[in-house]
């Protein structure tokens, strides 16, 4: 009686590979489309935070405590806000991580947008790095009147 050799053929061995190899091929772009989508989101649900709690601390505040944000001459950051309202338990630096160079009034853009995970553009390290609708908008502190837009 002959024993029976076992294990796998070259061939088959190498079929195996080439369906792993086709599979990678498929699921890995889609893998980084979703962490750069999920990145995206950080960023936005950050801006919405942040937003709420400038509006939050807007209600007890006046004079010079008081973020003016509405105004399309308003440079303020994100960062510059927390600072001003100075209360963790409202908006700590986890809640702004992604976005404290962000400016109040690109940020109010992004609240208002409904498509801003199309328009939202990130570093690579998950950061924001601009808003672009139409027009591409600076990081740090530009006045959004520049690129023509309507804040009422």
């Amino acid at each position: 009686m002959q024993k029976k050799k076992s294990g796998f053929t070259l061939v088959e061995v190498m079929c195996a590979i080439s369906i792993i190899a086709l599979l990678a091929l498929v699921v890995v772009p889609d893998i980084r489309a979703y962490i750069i989508k999920t990145r995206k989101l950080v960023v936005i649900a950050q801006t919405h935070n942040a937003m709420k709690a400038i509006d939050t601390h807007n209600m007890f505040s006046s004079g010079s405590d008081y973020i003016r944000y509405a105004d399309i001459e308003s440079e303020t950051t994100i960062l510059e806000a927390k600072e001003i309202i100075n209360d963790d338990t409202l908006l700590s630096e986890d809640d702004i991580s992604k976005i404290k160079k962000l400016g109040l009034c690109a940020a109010k853009l992004i609240v208002k947008d409904d498509e801003a995970l199309k328009f939202v553009e990130i570093y690579k390290d998950g950061n924001f790095c601009w808003y672009n609708r139409d027009r591409d908008m600076s990081v740090l502190k530009t006045p959004m009147h520049k690129y023509g837009y309507d804040y009422k």
